[in-house]
């Protein structure tokens, strides 16, 4: 008798054979797609930060250019940080405490206009209310930017006086008023002003987080839309 084809190959089994290793079976299309979505979100955000580093840094240069502002990126010496300056007495028969160093005028704002002036100085003079009118736009604004004016005047008491004939106010508000107490004839060495490079009055220097950004030589109309979009930009910048 002939076995069936059956009967010769046995009883047939139920397990799978398997020759390598199980693949992993496939996540679930909802993981598939939160996984996918967290990728393009990440890479979407680094993509924007940077292209907002590369837009405020573009902004600024226009707007040096806008305002003539001879450029640089110098951080501020030891010397330039720790030379002492007189902060305003109370009156003039006040002895003015001195040792107000320029770290502690600018620790508390991101960006520092410091103006080197002297009543002595026309173009000081000139431009001097132009600087108040910017001086008050930036506090009624409450941008986080100041302005330090130090003088080379070898007392306060003339500072006043000219101040008073000039502005009608022996000593404006918005201005972060300090002396250089080499004056006028002091020790050049020590002078806040030499230390900054500064040979004539006035120049003012643009300071962001301890750097040197930007320099003004001589006077300058402060008030223009253009000096407030500067400072503004210089502020956005990084």
């Amino acid at each position: 008798m002939t076995d069936s084809p059956a009967s010769i190959a046995g009883p047939t089994s139920t397990a799978t054979r398997h020759d390598g290793p199980r693949a992993a079976p496939p996540l679930p299309r909802p993981i598939t797609y939160g996984l996918a979505l967290g990728s393009f979100l990440c890479l979407a955000v680094g993509l924007w930060l940077h292209a907002s580093r590369e837009t405020s840094a573009q902004t600024l240069a226009r707007a040096e250019v806008a305002v003539g502002v001879e450029v640089r990126a110098a951080p501020l010496t030891e010397l330039q940080l720790a030379l002492p300056l007189e902060l305003p007495p109370a009156s003039d028969a006040d002895k003015p405490a001195r040792g107000a160093a320029l770290a502690q005028a600018i620790a508390e704002h991101d960006v520092v206009l410091v103006n080197f002036w002297a009543t002595w100085c026309p173009p000081c003079l000139q431009e001097l209310p132009s600087l108040l009118r910017l001086a008050a736009a930036l506090r009624g604004a409450g941008r986080s930017v100041a302005v330090v004016a130090v003088s080379y005047d070898d007392d306060w008491a003339s500072q006043r006086r000219a101040l008073r004939e000039a502005v009608a106010d022996p000593q404006p508000a918005g201005v972060h008023w300090l002396r250089d107490p080499q004056g006028q004839g002091g020790a050049v060495d020590q002078m806040l002003r030499t230390a900054f490079g500064t040979e004539k009055l006035p120049e003012t220097f643009a300071l962001k987080r301890g750097v040197v950004r930007g320099a003004f030589i001589g006077a300058q109309q402060w008030d223009r839309g253009e000096m407030l979009r500067y400072l503004e930009a210089l502020v956005a910048a990084p």
